[in-house]
């Protein structure tokens, strides 16, 4: 993504400078006395999540939308399947 310096303040370029994605956000919760943590919250479309997690372990369960623009994402880490070889062909008639 290519972005001109001149169309942002320069608060909003020094955060794309810092290598964070367009949509990529990082806040913290703030309720009365108590404050979290700061973390990473990314807004992106569905397809852009899709292709974001491609080739990662991880794939998308279910979106659940909220009939506007917005919605949620259950990922899952992907079952991978161990397949051992001997590095020999087993023939069942051989072992009758």
């Amino acid at each position: 993504m290519k972005l001109e310096k001149d169309a942002f303040g320069q608060e909003v370029w020094a955060y794309f400078k810092r290598g964070r994605m367009a949509g990529q956000l990082k806040i913290r919760i703030r309720f009365e006395k108590c404050i979290g943590d700061w973390f990473d919250y990314l807004l992106v479309s569905k397809k852009e999540m899709q292709e974001i997690l491609k080739d990662t372990g991880w794939k998308i369960k279910k979106f659940i939308s909220s009939g506007k623009s917005f919605y949620i994402a259950i990922i899952e880490k992907e079952r991978n399947l161990l397949i051992l070889s001997t590095g020999r062909n087993y023939d069942k008639s051989s072992h009758i």
